[in-house]
């Protein structure tokens, strides 16, 4: 992953979340040493959804830790994170049919619509406390494939469990993710340390 390249993701990241670029730059060093770029498209996903994640009201240390965490699940991440936006937009809005899918699943929809509208609860913690009824009730049953369908489309039913399990981590910051990376994860810092001595040396030419 070229440093310039690095530095440009962390702009957006800085801008959305209210954090200095400092911040923003050791984030998504954590996330790529954490194992994020495994699809390749990690830089990219990062600039493109940062906004709409915002939205959602996550942080930026969590927005990094998903967009790893769902690289790493090695689905296909556009219809993830097009999913999960849907998913937050479709709770803020919270139709009849929604509101009835969810208490056929034992989730109080009217408690969580109220809590998302009058701010006691972020729409991503909304979406967990769902996703751990998801989980619950079996991914390979109609009832949670209906859910899953009308909330966050027909997308995330193809991608079925592993789309559930990404979905109930969503509070873990990408700083716990990288913690867990191991020997690998310090490999991969040594290459970026490496890659961006060299491009110092090489700007100072």
């Amino acid at each position: 992953t070229d440093f310039k390249d690095t530095l440009v993701t962390a702009t957006p990241i800085s801008k959305n979340f209210g954090i200095d670029a400092t911040n923003a730059l050791n984030l998504v060093k954590d996330g790529l040493i954490a194992g994020g770029n495994v699809s390749g498209d990690f830089l990219n996903n990062l600039k493109e959804y940062a906004g709409a994640f915002k939205d959602l009201g996550v942080d930026a240390n969590q927005f990094t830790g998903i967009m790893t965490t769902i690289s790493k699940q090695g689905m296909n991440v556009g219809t993830a994170l097009t999913s999960i936006e849907r998913g937050g937009f479709n709770l803020q809005k919270m139709s009849s049919t929604l509101r009835g899918d969810l208490q056929s699943m034992g989730v109080d929809a009217d408690g969580l619509s109220k809590k998302i509208q009058s701010g006691q609860m972020t729409t991503m913690q909304a979406m967990q406390q769902v996703a751990v009824q998801l989980q619950k009730n079996g991914v390979e049953s109609q009832q949670t494939a209906k859910v899953m369908q009308d909330l966050f489309g027909k997308g995330a039913v193809a991608l079925g469990s592993n789309f559930v399990n990404v979905l109930t981590q969503m509070g873990t910051g990408v700083d716990k993710l990288k913690e867990k990376s191991g020997e690998l994860g310090k490999l991969r810092e040594e290459q970026i340390q490496t890659q961006t001595q060299l491009n110092k040396t090489i700007a100072a030419m």
